[in-house]
């Protein structure tokens, strides 16, 4: 074997070790110790796979701004929302009083975009959850009552 097939074979054994760079590294004249004499190129930047983090706030700026254009700030979704929720807070149902709240929350979404037929499917699995709770005592009514 030549030494030129060497190098080549050294060079590609090195390539392979760099997954995470945008390109391999190349031949150089400023060798590296215990890479062969192979020099690295500056102009090379790590590419490391995203941490959990980054690949969460990408997503979330992604839905953010989805929502956004759907139902509008959420300082004013949340406010009307929160308007209508507080005329269930005397009922002691915690469970009941969940599954009305969140019928809230698609009944302020709708003030925005009424047309999104989406939050009046919601409404109405809401509203059946909030049936099913009134069907099924927790079990405190069920040990004092």
């Amino acid at each position: 074997m030549s030494l030129q097939e060497e190098e080549d074979i050294i060079a590609t054994q090195h390539r392979n070790q760099w997954n995470g760079l945008t390109q391999p590294p190349v031949m150089g004249t400023g060798g590296c110790a215990g890479f062969g004499g192979f020099g690295f190129n500056p102009e090379l930047t790590f590419n490391p796979e995203p941490s959990r983090t980054e690949q969460f706030d990408k997503t979330i700026k992604t839905i953010t701004q989805e929502r956004g254009k759907v139902y509008g700030h959420p300082r004013e979704d949340f406010s009307v929302a929160a308007d209508l929720m507080r005329h269930f807070d005397h009922l002691e149902d915690h469970a009941l009083r969940h599954a009305l709240r969140m019928v809230c929350v698609k009944l302020a979404r709708l003030t925005t975009t009424p047309d999104h037929l989406d939050s009046y499917v919601d409404i109405v699995g809401y509203v059946r959850t909030a049936v099913m709770v009134l069907d099924k005592p927790s079990s405190k009514e069920k040990t004092h009552g």
